[in-house]
């Protein structure tokens, strides 16, 4: 003896009509529809709003992008001194953006001050150059003056701080700041620099004893 399966019921292969009390065979596989919820309820069971699973991460954690709360946990690790924390969260944005000079501007200072001078370098210039273009030289020249503040031994903030100065006609500050970063390369191993930058304060005035030596 077995149990009747769904197959052995009258009129399961024979296309003839239900009996009264039976399931009709079509009604037992209903195709799947795509979950619709709103933005709240998809976030607690781990959907996106298209119904879709959203991407998990260990134990079960909902790894998806949320640019606004980064930026806010971002801006709150800042304000609490942790500036590795602050780091890492921003360049989660960056790497989403990498073209956003606001997020340069903020993750600069914070990258030199962890001693991240190369990255520190290339979002300042980044920054610097992007407020160029947008016409704003003055902010330009005191992201640039920070720049040299922050990373006293990158030649190119020197350099590019001389140039901005000369541009707006601060001849005299721009052969200042030129003899100034100069100061910062005694080291024996650092004199190309510091040669680099005397050149450029004579270009401004030849005759200046100080630049000539």
């Amino acid at each position: 003896l077995h149990a009747p399966s769904l197959c052995d019921r009258p009129g399961a292969r024979s296309g003839l009509p239900p009996q009264r009390g039976q399931v009709p065979r079509r009604a037992l596989f209903v195709p799947r529809q795509p979950v619709q919820c709103p933005g709240s309820a998809c976030r607690y069971l781990g959907l996106h709003a298209s119904g879709e699973a959203a991407p998990v991460g260990l134990f079960g954690r909902n790894t998806g992008y949320d640019r606004k709360r980064i930026l806010a946990d971002a801006e709150r690790a800042r304000s609490a001194g942790r500036s590795r924390r602050a780091v890492f969260l921003y360049r989660q944005v960056l790497a989403a953006e990498p073209n956003n000079l606001e997020l340069h501007a903020r993750i600069a200072p914070l990258l030199a001050k962890t001693g991240e001078r190369f990255d520190a370098w290339q979002s300042y210039r980044r920054a610097g150059d992007g407020l160029l273009e947008a016409k704003k030289p003055d902010e330009a020249l005191r992201f640039y003056r920070e720049a040299c503040e922050r990373l006293p031994r990158q030649v190119e903030a020197w350099l590019q701080l001389a140039r901005l100065e000369r541009s707006r006609g601060r001849h005299a500050e721009a052969r200042q700041a030129l003899l100034t970063g100069r100061k910062q390369f005694r080291a024996r191993g650092r004199r190309p620099e510091a040669i680099a930058l005397l050149k450029a304060a004579r270009e401004i005035e030849p005759w200046d004893a100080e630049s000539v030596l």
